[in-house]
């Protein structure tokens, strides 16, 4: 008998989305089958073709974040961005499914964030597609050699070229560590070294008493949280001085998201 139950429940289950979108070029995303191919939209399971299904950056603008949806057209499984957000549908037959706010014809299956030029992106840098389905979390990592110094006794973003980019889901949670070789040219002089997340102050600063002046020495301050909302943080290194001049060089910014 319980064998029977276990074999009912199984052909009843319907996977809702064996399907993963990626990121195939600057102006081109694709839904590909992951594990199966079955994507569930509005109470019906559709097949997704063995190549997947594309969507063009056309008519998006720059800098902004779209949602990635499935809906049918024509009888066909069909993607288009939308800027409205998603909830968890309720209705009988549709029960779980991820949807559009108010439309349950459209199933969320990803989500972008557009660069200046309105173009994809995603790279160790910038982390801007992200798939609703089958997606973990992502690694990121950034790193410079560009030396940059400053005299200010209030905390200052200190390289805008080792800053990172990435795009999470509401409740994914990241953790990252800065490192950075700092030397101050005023003997006993104290600097800080903090990390900076989307423009302000995050976390715990660490700091370095110079022994010599010019001698330089590695901190890495860490940095962990959640994102809120499905929004992009930008994770970025600041500094300050209680006196004397710093002095940055070999910065590194690295970590992950995790999502549950």
């Amino acid at each position: 008998m319980a064998f029977s139950v276990l074999a009912a429940a199984q052909a009843r289950a319907v996977p809702t989305g064996q399907c993963k979108l990626v990121y195939t070029s600057a102006t081109q995303l694709t839904l590909k089958p992951f594990q199966g191919a079955a994507l569930k939209i509005n109470g019906a399971v559709y097949t997704l073709p063995s190549g997947g299904i594309s969507v063009t950056n056309a008519g998006l603008g720059p800098n902004v974040l779209a949602y990635v949806y499935a809906y049918i057209n024509a009888g066909a499984v069909t993607l288009g961005f939308w800027t409205t957000g998603h909830t968890t549908d309720t209705a009988a037959g549709n029960v779980g499914v991820e949807i559009m706010n108010g439309d349950p014809t459209k199933s969320l299956v990803g989500m972008v964030q557009t660069n200046a030029s309105g173009q994809f992106v995603d790279s160790n840098t910038n982390r801007q597609v992200r798939s609703w389905f089958n997606d973990s979390g992502v690694q990121f990592f950034n790193a410079t050699s560009t030396t940059v110094s400053t005299s200010n006794t209030f905390w200052t973003e200190l390289d805008a070229g080792v800053r990172i980019f990435v795009l999470g889901w509401a409740g994914e949670q990241f953790a990252a560590t800065f490192a950075v070789s700092v030397s101050n040219n005023t003997i006993g002089a104290t600097t800080y070294i903090v990390p900076w997340v989307d423009g302000g102050l995050f976390g715990l600063y660490t700091f370095m008493h110079a022994p010599a002046a010019g001698y330089y020495e590695t901190v890495t301050p860490n940095a962990g949280s959640v994102f809120g909302s499905d929004s992009v943080r930008t994770l970025a290194l600041a500094g300050q001085v209680g006196s004397g001049t710093l002095t940055t060089t070999n910065k590194h910014i690295s970590g992950f998201t995790l999502r549950r």
